[in-house]
């Protein structure tokens, strides 16, 4: 993963993620775990487009939707 990127990641057993360098946001659906990662380095205008904020610093980790 580059930490110029975006990613969804789905798993539908349990596991356990080590991931440094971004941040991580983790979501539950019908016992199925989706994780988005966000890089350091990610472009202001994605982090617009995809949470409506431009630092990686805003984005709110218990987002839901």
């Amino acid at each position: 993963m580059g930490s110029n990127g975006v990613y969804l990641l789905g798993v539908s057993c349990p596991v356990l993620l080590l991931v440094t360098g971004g941040l991580s946001l983790f979501f539950l659906d019908n016992g199925e775990v989706m994780m988005i990662w966000i890089g350091n380095s990610v472009s202001p205008q994605v982090l617009l487009g995809l949470f409506g904020v431009d630092d990686i610093n805003n984005v709110d980790p218990k987002i839901v939707r």
